[in-house]
């Protein structure tokens, strides 16, 4: 799996995680996939912090870099996100309609997670 995948699945959960509408079932598994995924945000994180320090020498007053040194940037970036990632997915089902809120990008970004019902 994609490490881009990985964050928008999070970010999905992170938007989720203020609402108090959910079972305690749904919640519980929300709850453990949020601790499995957690490694690899953090391993992101950290990654693309230590590239932009790699970088911000070559940032100019405004904080812009240019040039052969955007395109390392960004292809840093790049390969980042796009690293393969071992994940155990696991997936649960959940009903729709037991998770308040849900969006279509959080139905995308949780569908390698979870198998959604319309029941």
């Amino acid at each position: 799996m994609k490490q881009n995948k990985i964050i928008y699945a999070y970010q999905s959960l992170e938007n989720l995680a203020n609402n108090d509408r959910f079972s305690c079932g749904v919640l519980w598994n929300l709850f453990q996939l949020k601790k499995r995924l957690q490694p690899h945000v953090d391993f992101f994180n950290e990654r693309t912090d230590a590239i932009k320090a790699k970088y911000l020498p070559f940032a100019d007053e405004n904080g812009q870099i240019t040039g052969e040194q955007m395109k390392q940037y960004s292809k840093e970036i790049y390969d980042l996100e796009n690293m393969d990632k071992e994940i155990e997915s696991e997936k649960f089902t959940v009903s729709i309609k037991e998770v308040p809120g849900l969006t279509l990008k959080m139905l995308e970004s949780l569908e390698d997670f979870i198998d959604f019902t319309n029941e």
